[in-house]
């Protein structure tokens, strides 16, 4: 009985590694209630329902000129990520929601979940990209906690394209109801150019989204809600052309996992929330509906994954200098130091 106990549990650990090895995402075992959670089931949900209040600073946009916007739905989702890209910046608030299902033969069949909120901001040639990652307490492996397929930290990705750098910061003395994080200890900081950091975290949030929609890539698959303000369209893009950031995320979460097969993606779908006279971009909802199986040893490792991103947007009428946590960090000093070191033995 201790034999079987022991190859159940080994095996149950493979297939636990494998699948959080294979897209790279901190998970955990989670109750199956949890395995079905989205970020959203209403993509109006917690968005003003009705009109604009008298008084308010809103009232003044709504009462200028009527914009014309596109009538294809296709055509008004590119002029309203057009919008943003062209703003003067905008800051937004980020959630994320992994969920995948797991089985290896008969031996095994797990749930797994990782949580992620945060905020992003975006101003002329600098971005920032800051998330907190947690779990349910009641359902964590200590086992895969102490391997780090668990990511419990706050983590910040400073960029600028222009000066040409980026840093990392990283903790895990943080309070995620707060979102505050404290970076005078032991911490995690990284001073990279601006490319090195971009093809390692792919950090394609909190850039305006580097797609134009085209019937040749994509179609609109539906209008999920709509209010008197708000109108939302559903974009699904072809298999065949989904981005190859998309599929590699996951393999920038961590280096040594590959870049997601493109037939292991069942689906990427977009939700936008559009203001029905501004035409700016509300709300974003990213879905990835990932699929896919190995042989293991002989038996079949089976896996399924559904990951939504929401990024609710404040655009910005005014361009604005974008946070700077690293600033913050100690090793930020130590960085300066040795970049002058550096500057007077060259």
């Amino acid at each position: 009985m201790k034999s079987k106990g022991l190859k159940f549990t080994i095996m149950t650990i493979f297939v636990l590694v494998l699948i959080a090895a294979y897209f790279g995402v901190g998970m955990l075992v989670a109750p199956p209630v949890q395995a079905n959670n989205t970020v959203v089931e209403d993509p109006l949900d917690g968005l003003p329902a009705g009109d604009i209040e008298e008084g308010t600073d809103l009232e003044d946009d709504y009462s200028d000129e009527e914009v014309i916007l596109p009538a294809d739905p296709i055509a008004l989702v590119n002029y309203a990520l057009n919008d943003l890209r062209t703003s003067a910046g905008y800051t937004g608030e980020i959630k994320i929601n992994f969920n995948a299902t797991g089985s290896w033969g008969s031996f095994a069949e797990l749930r797994l979940q990782q949580l992620i909120k945060g905020n992003i901001e975006h101003s002329g040639s600098e971005s920032l990209e800051e998330l907190y990652f947690y779990y349910d307490d009641q359902s964590v492996s200590p086992f895969l906690l102490n391997l780090g397929y668990i990511y419990d930290e706050y983590r910040a990705i400073y960029t600028n394209s222009q000066t040409d750098e980026s840093f990392v910061v990283g903790t895990k003395n943080y309070n995620l109801k707060d979102e505050t994080y404290d970076l005078s200890g032991d911490t995690r900081f990284e001073a990279r150019d601006y490319q090195g950091v971009f093809d390692q975290y792919k950090i394609i949030y909190s850039l305006p989204l580097n797609m134009t929609f085209t019937k040749s890539n994509s179609y609109c698959s539906g209008y999920p809600s709509e209010t008197s303000r708000y109108k939302s369209i559903q974009i699904k893009v072809y298999n065949t052309a989904i981005p190859y950031e998309c599929r590699s995320y996951y393999n920038g979460l961590c280096g040594d996992i590959p870049v997601i097969d493109q037939n292991f993606f069942k689906g990427l779908t977009y939700t936008f929330v559009i203001d029905k006279k501004t035409g700016e971009l509300e709300r974003m909802i990213v879905q990835h509906d990932i699929q896919g199986g190995v042989s293991v040893l002989g038996s079949q490792a089976n896996v399924k994954a559904l990951v939504q991103y929401q990024i609710d947007y404040n655009i910005m009428d005014e361009a604005f200098e974008v946070s700077k946590p690293h600033l913050e960090s100690p090793k930020y000093e130590e960085y300066l130091i040795s970049l002058e070191e550096e500057q007077q033995t060259a």
